[in-house]
């Protein structure tokens, strides 16, 4: 809800505010404001209002969600296909990948290619233990 504060208001005479519906409701309700509304889309004054609310500072009872700088790396094995992966987080971005990326860090890079070398080990002696099986890393027979 968008009010104006009266001239006669005692800490904010004549501001604009953004502010909670039912303290706005309350407020005009107790004559020390009133409701200015909001313009509907496209309509004169809208695109104004809609940079002056982008352009209005966080509440202090807001809480802002936390920005990441730094990516989080790890290497895993999936919990259903229990195939090695790389997973990526950043901030609430998350990225799993089935190679090296580029930009991993050396050591995620080195768990990962122990991870990928047990995996193929496994995957070997159990289709070698299939009779007639044979097994290669590329997967083929």
């Amino acid at each position: 809800m968008r009010i104006r504060y009266s001239q006669t208001h005692p800490t904010n005479p004549g501001k604009i505010v953004h502010i909670e519906n039912t303290i706005g409701k309350t407020i005009v309700a107790l004559g020390q404001a009133e409701d200015i509304g909001i313009p509907r889309r496209s309509q004169p004054g809208w695109l104004e209002y809609m940079q002056e609310r982008s352009a209005t500072v966080a509440h202090a009872d807001d809480t802002p969600a936390p920005f990441a700088t730094t990516p989080q790396w790890s290497a895993a094995r999936h919990p259903l296909s229990k195939l090695p992966f790389i997973y990526r987080a950043l901030g609430s971005e998350t990225q799993m990948f089935d190679f090296i990326p580029a930009d991993c860090p050396n050591d995620v890079a080195d768990a990962f290619t122990k991870l990928v070398r047990a995996h193929n080990a496994r995957a070997e002696a159990d289709a070698n233990a299939k009779p007639g099986g044979h097994w290669t890393a590329s997967g083929s027979r």
